[in-house]
């Protein structure tokens, strides 16, 4: 189940680099959860939909500026 955040995370991916290149990091990103969930044994947890502007507040401008381009 995704949440709102979720959801505009990988629409962003998509807005800003090629379709294909698009798909093929969220593809990537999915598969290395994959496989860290099954050698670890753990449960997946997301970090929610704020976690990459709480890190990384330079990001925060990138991503403005971004959408404002397009």
């Amino acid at each position: 189940m995704q949440t709102q955040g979720q959801w505009n995370d990988s629409t962003y991916v998509v807005r800003c680099i090629p379709l294909k290149k698009a798909i093929v990091a969220l593809a990537r990103c999915l598969l290395v959860i994959i496989v860290h969930v099954l050698t670890t044994g753990e449960v997946y947890q997301d970090f929610g939909p704020t976690y990459h502007d709480k890190r990384d507040r330079l990001q925060i401008v990138h991503r403005t500026v971004c959408r404002l381009e397009k």
